[in-house]
């Protein structure tokens, strides 16, 4: 079972919802300067864009590949690209390897900082839920296609 969030920008109003509902979900500390990892933008260049991105969930994952510790990895069974930080070094080869900006760094309680990015909600998903931000856009917007 292969699960792709899948993203309408026909729909999208930039509303933030599904960004806050993704800090709300991750313990994201924005104020203590943490990078939520659904952000929300709304350009104009010719037409106003909205966009809501997170990680892409690659087949090919650049993040998976740069590090060198093997922190991230692709799930064969959900598609998802998860990761287990206990062995990050903090390099940050993963957040300059993808070409999507989706990876962030926190402090953990021993100081040290550590990558974390978007799961696509794994524990919900395989709980019968949908995301995160799936499940908070009101516009039907952002989709989960198994």
């Amino acid at each position: 079972m292969s699960i792709r969030i899948l993203f309408d920008e026909s729909l999208c109003t930039a509303c933030g919802a599904c960004a806050i509902a993704c800090m709300d979900q991750n313990d994201i500390d924005t104020e203590g300067g943490q990078r939520p990892y659904r952000r929300v933008t709304k350009t104009e260049i010719g037409r106003i864009r909205c966009i809501s991105s997170a990680c892409m969930h690659c087949e090919e994952p650049a993040c998976a590949s740069a590090c060198a510790a093997g922190c991230i990895y692709r799930d064969e069974k959900s598609g998802l690209v998860l990761y287990d930080n206990s062995d990050c070094a903090g390099c940050h080869a993963c957040e300059a390897a993808c070409p999507y900006d989706a990876v962030s760094f926190r402090m953990d309680v021993f100081g040290c900082e550590k990558m974390e990015k978007c799961d696509g909600c794994y524990a919900r998903v395989f709980s019968g839920m949908k995301p995160s931000c799936v499940q908070n856009c009101p516009t039907g917007a952002l989709k989960v296609r198994t």
